[in-house]
């Protein structure tokens, strides 16, 4: 009995001696990483021997939240999907739980998360995007060559980005000389021609910086044509900056389309003389009445216009005319613009010049058919505006280029459009014309300094009619 008792209790002692408690082995605390860092995106540290993994934790500082993340070796951080913003980031080593502890974390490093899908250079199909990039005026993206092309006056883009300068490649046709398109820039909302800064295209494709040297931040940069479609190709094939693009604003809430000739494209307003041929560096659009009037109601504004173009008919576009070219991207064009782009507040039409000196040549009898023709012609293109935009006002100016025998049937036409649509606002004006005191520009059209009399008597009037304030002055 005594012998089976001792053989009983060796056997507990062995039994005892083989479960040690688990705790009483010598396990290891890991190093934490050495060498730790982020380069742009990708994190990398030293290996730390036994570890069998890597952690990192990350503190949001702008609402101190916190998260953990596995990750490798040269690991890129986008593949996390951190929400844009500042971090504080500390990594630790992994063990296996047996031998080796997890490290302590290491001292944190910070770091700034870029949202991952914005870009520092907008090109080719991204040109057309919307998101990016804010268009102006009628505009069309040409795939087979890469290029979104602006035409009227007043027309181009506006983009925002984070950075402190910005550069655009820009394409252009053979101009010869004074047909070069003219561009202006314009910074951070500002909107007044006298602040803007002019650019001048070469022949080609060519880049240009259009933006430098600002204080580092976000910017907005509006770049508008102060030069007409028809003297100058102007396109868009690439954007850069230093730093990253941001959503673009959206447009302003007041919106005016301008449906004119010459004169709204500011021909020839900046020559010393009538005889001075017009040209690209002596006509600006920017000071013209149609942009001044948008300047000052800080509007939006879409203008579609062509030097010599009539209502009906002229003596230079044969049977061309504006009502005709109206649908689409630009005179003569036939890309087909959708008119549910831009909807205009105000539509103001400003034409008859040109249908005045075909008609002034015709004799006493075929002069009356003529401007009967031209009544119904404008009636019909009233109604028309009407229906493609049926909440805008719209408004008829006349008088900048002292058409005076031309008065009587442009104002027979408002009456007549006005009786057959009741319920739409038509409204007419008499703008200064040209005159001596001013001086006159090119081929007797209207100076700068008309061109301001003509926008304070348009923004008067449509202040009233829209109940619209006055927002920045005219130009002096």
């Amino acid at each position: 009995m005594k012998k089976l008792l001792s053989i009983l209790m060796f056997g507990f002692l062995i039994l005892l001696s083989a479960c040690t408690p688990e705790e009483t082995i010598n396990k290891v605390t890991l190093d934490f990483p050495s060498n730790f860092s982020i380069t742009e995106t990708i994190i990398t540290f030293d290996d730390v021997e036994h570890a069998v993994r890597y952690r990192i934790e990350a503190t949001n500082l702008s609402n101190q939240s916190i998260k953990r993340y596995y990750i490798t070796k040269n690991q890129d951080i986008n593949d996390l999907y951190f929400i844009p913003g500042n971090y504080n980031i500390k990594i630790q080593a992994i063990g296996d739980g047996d031998l080796y502890l997890d490290s302590d974390y290491s001292a944190s490093i910070q770091y700034t998360q870029i949202d991952p899908f914005l870009v520092n250079s907008i090109s080719e199909d991204f040109l057309a995007d919307d998101i990016t990039i804010r268009w102006l005026g009628r505009t069309h993206y040409n795939e087979t060559v890469k290029t979104n092309y602006f035409y009227f006056t007043a027309s181009g883009f506006e983009v925002k980005f984070y950075g402190t300068s910005l550069e655009a490649e820009f394409v252009t046709g053979t101009n010869p000389l004074g047909k070069e398109p003219h561009l202006v820039v314009f910074i951070d909302g500002e909107t007044n021609p006298s602040s803007g800064t002019t650019i001048i295209l070469d022949s080609g494709k060519k880049t240009y910086t259009i933006a430098a040297e600002l204080a580092e931040g976000e910017h907005t940069v509006r770049v508008v044509k102060r030069s007409e479609s028809i003297d100058s190709l102007t396109g868009l094939s690439k954007l850069t900056t230093d730093g990253h693009f941001l959503q673009a604003d959206q447009l302003r809430n007041r919106k005016i389309e301008v449906i004119a000739a010459s004169s709204s494209a500011g021909f020839g307003n900046l020559a010393s003389n009538t005889n001075e041929p017009k040209s690209t560096q002596n006509s600006d659009g920017l000071r013209a009445y149609a942009y001044l009037t948008a300047h000052m109601f800080d509007a939006e504004l879409n203008i579609f216009s062509a030097s010599g173009w009539p209502l009906l008919k002229g003596p230079w576009t044969g049977n061309n005319n504006i009502p005709t070219a109206y649908d689409y991207v630009n005179v003569n064009s036939n890309i087909v613009w959708s008119h549910n782009n831009y909807s205009p507040d105000v539509v103001i039409i400003n034409l008859g010049t040109n249908d005045w000196s075909y008609i002034s040549s015709l004799s006493a009898y075929d002069k009356i058919q003529a401007l009967e023709n031209f009544e119904i012609a404008f009636v019909d293109f009233i109604k028309k505006i009407n229906q493609l935009h049926p909440d805008a006002v719209i408004v008829i100016a006349y008088g900048l280029m002292n058409e005076t025998n031309i008065y009587n049937s442009t104002l027979n036409a408002v009456q007549d459009a006005q009786d057959e649509l009741p319920l739409v606002g038509i409204h007419s004006i008499q703008l200064p014309g040209v005159n001596s005191i001013d001086g006159i520009g090119s081929s007797y059209h209207p100076s700068v300094a008309t061109h301001i009399k003509a926008a304070d008597v348009l923004v008067e009037a449509i202040s009233e009619w829209m109940n619209w304030d006055i927002v920045n002055d005219n130009i002096e």
